[in-house]
């Protein structure tokens, strides 16, 4: 075994002790009873509650499968929804087994490949992109919460919490707008000298990246789209909520849990199980309950199901077109080339 291998096993191995790790915790200290999960009573309404869950969910990738046809068409890219849900249900496959939901970008990426011939680092930029829309919006819905809580006199105890949403949000805003100044306003001369002395692959991404400067709508259209899967999301959380008789508004979910979701980027642990799970237990029982981990672990479980289902039929059914090697170096050349000319 290489070097290389052994030291993925080992921070595998290493990622799957914290999740256990931090799950044991949850339990000593009372805030995950997997009794209560077990107390669930299979009746018919807890039946239709369940497959209302596990419907929002295949939902909620079906939105995210639109989200990635918007931002692959600006790089020429044109993919099917079929092809396109495959995808997603892939990469959430990948990313719950994995460590980190980065994994799951990886594996859409190596998929992407052949259906951009020619085009891998747009390929690449627009699963990146993806991703960075995904999480802002989830900041978003969570900061847009937290301010109608602030205004609305409902934040409690929890006004702490809010306000770091709110404040998260205004330094995505900040970055964001950083970002813009120096990319497409006037501080692009010194972007793209900074751009001319990184590697051929990077200024090949970054140039992909550029493209979207000529493509507003599309970028607006992901971020809305996001917001509506994340609330689709969120409202799995708020049934599995009901069927654990948790005592907490419509008003505290939107807020509490967009800001758990976010900790499930953290790759500290394979999907980021357990850390999501800590971000539940500790939100909820500021809020008043014990049942956050119970809560979220519900929700992982009903995600699971549709993530593995589908990720089956995914990897089963969608064809991988595979690329002869010299069209990645003539790719990356013109890439280069294309960067050259921008500036």
């Amino acid at each position: 075994m290489s070097q290389r291998r052994l030291r993925r096993w080992l921070i595998m191995i290493l990622k799957i002790l914290v999740a256990a790790l931090l799950l044991y915790f949850l339990y000593t200290q009372g805030l995950l009873d997997f009794a209560t999960i077990a107390s669930i009573e299979l009746t018919g309404t807890t039946m239709l509650y369940l497959a209302a869950m596990l419907a929002l969910v295949l939902l909620a990738l079906a939105v995210m499968a639109v989200r990635l046809q918007i931002l692959l068409a600006p790089q020429g890219i044109h993919t099917g929804f079929v092809r396109a849900l495959g995808l997603t249900l892939i990469g959430a496959l990948s990313g719950s087994v994995l460590p980190g939901v980065v994994a799951g970008d990886v594996v859409k990426a190596i998929y992407l490949f052949g259906d951009s011939a020619g085009r891998r680092s747009s390929a690449v930029s627009a699963v990146l992109l993806d991703r960075v829309v995904g999480l802002f919006s989830l900041v978003l819905l969570g900061a847009t919460a937290s301010l109608i809580a602030l205004f609305s006199g409902m934040a409690g105890n929890i006004r702490p919490i809010l306000l770091f949403s709110v404040t998260l949000l205004a330094l995505l805003l900040i970055t964001g707008i950083t970002l813009i100044y120096l990319i497409v306003g006037p501080g692009r001369r010194v972007f793209w000298r900074i751009r001319d002395r990184l590697p051929g692959k990077l200024v090949s991404l970054l140039t992909s990246l550029y493209e979207y400067r000529h493509h507003p709508l599309p970028l607006v259209q992901a971020v809305l789209l996001s917001l509506v899967s994340h609330a689709l999301i969120v409202l799995t959380f708020i049934l599995a909520a009901v069927l654990l008789r948790v005592p907490l508004s419509i008003g505290l979910h939107m807020i509490l849990d967009p800001l758990a979701m976010l900790l499930n980027a953290i790759p500290l642990a394979p999907g980021g199980l357990g850390i999501t799970e800590s971000g539940f237990a500790y939100l909820y029982h500021i809020s008043g309950s014990n049942e956050g981990a119970a809560v979220a672990i519900t929700g992982r479980l009903t995600q699971y199901m549709v993530f593995i289902v589908g990720g089956l039929w995914a990897l089963f059914s969608l064809h991988r077109h595979v690329e002869h090697p010299s069209t990645q170096i003539n790719e990356l050349a013109s890439g280069y080339e294309r960067g050259k000319s921008c500036s």
